[in-house]
C-alpha cells in the first residue's frame, strides 16, 4: 500500500477521532467522508442513507456481482482519556470501539480500486454507516430502497478485535457475534408516608427480587453451552425523600444469547419473572425494549474466500471456537444477504473495545484495506 495514502487515511483518522460523534449524530462525519470520497474522484455518491449514512459506488468494464463492504460512522458516548495528541474534543464522545480506523480502512480501499489499472466485473458497494452502536443504522439502512435496487450479492465487513496479535484474521463460520436487547422494566405501585409503607404500594422487593432472578434467568432455562447472559445495567427506586415510601421503580437489563431462538425464550421468561412479581406485590408492570441486535450468522462460503484470501496474503488466521458476547448490527445484513462479519486482530496488549483508554492502532490500516481488497478480488 502506497506510504503517501496511508499517512493521508492516518491523518484522516486523527481528524475524526478528534471531533467524535454519537449514533444518529453523525453529521459532520459524514461530511467528511463525502469530502474524502470526491477528492478521490468517486462521482457516484449518495447520501443520508438510514440517517446520515454514506454509500458509494464503483462500477467495474463489465457485468458481474455486486459486494457491499461496510464501516461504522458513530461513536460511543463515553468519555476518553488518556494523553493522545488528537483526544477527543467532543465532551461525552469518543471513538473507543474503533469506527474511526474502520472508516479509514474503507476510505483506503476505495483508494486501491480506483488507482488499480486492473478491470474487474460487477459494482463495489462501500457504506459508510450510521448508528451501529444503537442498533438502529444496519436495519434502517438495509430498508432504504436505494439499497434494495442495488441488489446487493453479498456484504462483508471487518471489526478490529482486541486481544489478538495485530494484523491476524479472525473467522467463524455460523454465528459471530450474539443477539442482545435492552429490557427497560418499569414498575408503578404507590407512595406512602415513610413510617406507614403498609398504606402504600412499595416496589421495592419486587425490583430486587427482579434483579436477583433475571441474573439467574439464563443458567436457569438455557443450556451452559449456550452461551447466555442477563446483565443488570441500570436501578431506581423511589425518590430522595426520607419521608415518603416508594411507589416507582425501574430496572434496566441486557439480555445477551448465542442465537435469536435463545433469546425469544430468554425474554419470555424474563417478562414472566416480571408479570410473577408485579402480580405478587399489587403493582403494575411496564416492558420495552431497546438496542436490538440480532445474531450475526455469518455465510459459510463468503468464509471460504476470506480464508483464501488471507492464506494467499500469508496472513496467520485464528479460527474462534465460540461467538463473541458483543452485539454487532451488521447481524441485520447477514438477515438480508449473504453476509459475513470477521476480525482483525488489533494487539495482544490492547485495551479492550469500550475501555476509555482504547485507541484503533494506526499499523493495521494497511492491512484491513490489503484483505478487503483481496477478499473484493477472490470473488469478483
Amino acid at each position: 500500500m502506497n506510504k503517501r495514502i496511508i499517512a493521508k487515511l492516518t491523518d484522516f483518522r486523527h481528524q475524526v477521532h478528534q471531533y467524535p460523534e454519537i449514533s444518529g449524530k453523525e453529521k459532520n462525519t459524514s461530511q467528511l467522508i463525502i469530502g474524502y470520497l470526491k477528492d478521490i474522484g468517486i462521482k457516484n455518491i449518495f447520501t443520508s442513507v438510514g440517517g446520515y449514512g454514506v454509500i458509494a459506488t464503483i462500477t467495474g468494464n463489465k457485468p458481474g456481482k455486486t459486494i457491499l463492504f461496510r464501516s461504522e460512522l458513530d461513536a460511543l458516548p463515553l468519555q476518553e482519556t488518556g494523553n493522545l495528541n488528537y483526544i477527543s474534543k467532543n465532551p461525552a464522545a469518543a471513538h473507543l470501539c474503533g469506527h474511526d480506523g474502520h472508516m479509514a480502512i474503507l476510505l483506503g480501499l476505495a483508494e486501491t480500486i480506483i488507482s488499480d489499472p486492473q478491470k474487474f466485473a460487477g459494482k463495489i458497494v462501500l457504506l459508510f454507516q450510521p448508528a451501529e452502536e444503537t442498533a438502529e443504522g444496519a436495519k434502517k439502512v438495509s430498508e432504504d430502497p436505494r439499497i434494495i435496487e442495488l441488489r446487493i450479492d453479498h456484504a462483508v465487513a471487518l471489526h478490529n478485535i482486541p486481544g489478538y496479535e495485530k494484523g491476524s484474521i479472525l473467522l467463524r463460520k455460523g454465528i459471530f457475534a450474539s443477539a442482545s436487547q435492552g429490557m427497560i422494566i418499569k414498575l408503578k405501585g404507590e407512595t406512602s408516608h415513610a413510617g406507614e409503607p403498609f398504606n402504600g404500594k412499595p416496589p421495592t422487593l419486587a425490583m430486587t427480587r427482579i434483579i436477583e432472578d433475571i441474573l439467574s434467568l439464563p443458567n436457569q432455562y438455557l443450556p451452559y453451552s449456550n452461551s447466555a447472559l442477563a446483565t443488570v445495567v441500570y436501578a431506581r427506586l423511589g425518590n430522595v425523600a426520607f419521608g415518603t415510601s416508594p411507589g416507582y421503580a425501574e430496572v434496566m437489563a441486557t439480555l445477551r444469547t448465542a442465537s435469536d431462538e435463545d433469546m425469544k425464550i430468554l425474554t419470555m421468561k424474563a417478562e414472566k419473572l416480571v408479570a410473577g412479581q408485579a402480580k405478587l406485590y399489587d403493582l403494575t408492570a411496564e416492558i420495552s425494549y431497546t438496542e436490538i441486535f440480532p445474531v450475526t450468522d455469518n455465510d459459510s462460503t463468503l468464509i471460504d474466500y476470506i480464508e483464501r484470501s488471507a492464506r494467499k496474503a500469508g496472513k496467520k488466521i485464528i479460527w474462534l471456537n465460540k461467538p463473541f458476547p458483543w452485539s454487532e448490527d451488521f447481524g441485520h445484513f447477514t438477515n438480508n444477504f449473504s453476509a459475513v462479519l470477521f476480525g482483525l486482530g488489533s494487539g495482544l496488549k490492547q485495551p479492550n473495545l469500550h475501555n476509555p483508554n482504547y485507541n484503533f492502532p494506526d499499523e493495521i490500516i494497511a492491512d484491513g484495506i490489503n484483505i478487503l481488497n483481496d477478499i473484493r478480488k477472490e470473488i469478483l
